[in-house]
């Protein structure tokens, strides 16, 4: 171990980079359990809103004049598939900003 003792500089390197290492692990965790997909979001609204997520397609839908037919064709797709139609990501997209 004599490249350590003539060397602190070394020490310091190696401890900041295994600190920068663990710091950079720890945000990521961080920032994958606070980042909410965009079904999951809609299941919290409904939820925060005391409403079934299909109650949200309609009033979502209603704002874009939406036909009730193609709301309950755009649902069963994000039962079968979990996307989302473009008044629901955009409804998400409020709820953000």
């Amino acid at each position: 171990m004599n490249l350590f003792n003539h060397n602190p500089e070394l020490i310091y390197m190696i401890a900041g980079l295994g600190a920068f290492i663990i710091l950079s692990f720890v945000v990521e965790v961080i920032v994958r359990r606070r980042r909410q997909t965009e079904p999951d979001a809609l299941s919290s609204e409904a939820i925060r809103r005391e409403m079934s997520e299909f109650d949200l397609f309609v009033e979502s839908a209603s704002m874009w004049n939406v036909k009730k037919g193609q709301v309950e064709r755009d649902f069963k797709i994000y039962l079968r598939e979990g996307s989302l139609p473009f008044y629901i990501r955009q409804m998400l997209r409020t709820l953000d900003g």
